[in-house]
């Protein structure tokens, strides 16, 4: 069979299954099962084109948060507050009550593996726990989780084995591929409210991968926005205390004044290396609970599984935005017990 007669339109799959596959011309999958079911359980597939034009009015967005609050935290995140309120989106109304949990996974440390966490508990979250979930993909401009999405597409669209594994998938969980915005922190409220209101099933929980630093325009005034804010970080001295004057910061300027409608900032461990001593960790936490930081009781293994994607050279997966994760992957990789605290906390509905 070529596989030119499997290739999705540009405007599909971004984040979506196409409505149906072609009729294989190979008759041993004319009447394959799999095939119908695919295409049955497609039919109802939405796609939501994310075009930045002039949107309604937001129910999310506070006013900026006042900048005067930050003058005593670090400089860059005075002057980014102060570049994104002569920035800001023209749409600034107050936030009303909703169904959906805004969850984002936050830093000011790149290459700390945020965005592998965010895709890995949203999968798990979708794939196992049931929830019905969307990711905002903020880290402009390399988008590695939308960029994740159109690999795994791609190669989705020229394997008849994918398609299958894909449609048994689907009927399984009897719900589509989670959907994949690719936005900015400036823009990504916006967007969000968008795929709210063109998705038919509501998104329980919407993750939004932040960038790597606060100083990109956009960033405090949707992380204000947040319901919950988790923040990586390693046994490294320079990352921990950036995560924790982040924190200190964003807890204590925009939290307690009611700027913003976070309900808790949790902090946690990632990358850690099994050579380490548990002692150091201890040492750290007993500083970070003085200042009154939670951290979450599972700490991330520093481990190239991780980094393990949809590859037509191996038939496992564990970093994915559309299979679920390979169980003996899975196992010891404290994913599983990292997204089951995670949903303890957000309790979607």
């Amino acid at each position: 069979m070529r596989n030119e007669a499997f290739k999705y339109p540009a405007n599909r799959f971004g984040g979506y299954l196409p409505d149906r596959i072609p009729e294989p011309s190979d008759t041993r999958f004319s009447n394959d099962a799999v095939i119908h079911g695919f295409n049955d359980s497609m039919t109802q597939c939405r796609h939501s084109s994310v075009i930045r034009t002039s949107a309604s009015p937001l129910k999310r967005i506070r006013d900026e948060p006042d900048r005067r609050r930050f003058a005593d935290a670090d400089i860059h995140v005075t002057d980014s507050v102060s570049e994104q309120e002569n920035n800001s989106s023209t749409i600034k109304t107050n936030r009303t009550m909703s169904n959906e949990t805004f969850v984002a996974f936050a830093t000011q440390k790149g290459g700390i593996g945020k965005s592998t966490v965010t895709a890995l508990a949203a999968n798990y979250l979708h794939n196992v726990k049931g929830h019905n979930v969307a990711v905002i993909d903020c880290d402009a401009p390399q988008h590695s989780i939308h960029g994740l999405r159109e690999r795994e597409t791609g190669l989705i669209g020229g394997s008849l084995y994918f398609k299958a594994l894909a449609c048994d998938h689907f009927r399984k969980i009897r719900k589509n591929a989670y959907p994949v915005i690719a936005s900015d922190a400036l823009n990504a409220l916006d967007d969000a409210e968008r795929m709210l209101a063109a998705e038919e099933v509501k998104p329980d929980v919407v993750f939004f991968d932040m960038p790597g630093t606060l100083k990109s325009n956009g960033v405090v005034k949707t992380l204000s926005q947040m319901d919950y804010i988790f923040a990586p970080m390693s046994a490294d001295r320079f990352v921990v205390e950036s995560t924790l004057q982040f924190a200190v910061m964003f807890r204590d300027n925009l939290m307690t004044t009611g700027q913003a409608k976070t309900k808790g900032l949790y902090l946690f461990w990632t990358m850690v290396d099994g050579r380490e001593k548990n002692g150091l960790y201890d040492l750290y936490e007993d500083v970070i609970a003085e200042m009154g930081l939670p951290v979450l009781s599972t700490r991330l293994p520093d481990s190239k599984k991780f980094r393990r994607d949809l590859s037509e050279e191996r038939k496992s997966v564990f970093r994915s935005t559309i299979f679920p994760m390979d169980a003996s992957l899975l196992k010891g990789s404290g994913i599983r017990e990292f997204s089951e605290e995670i949903s303890r906390i957000i309790r979607p509905q």
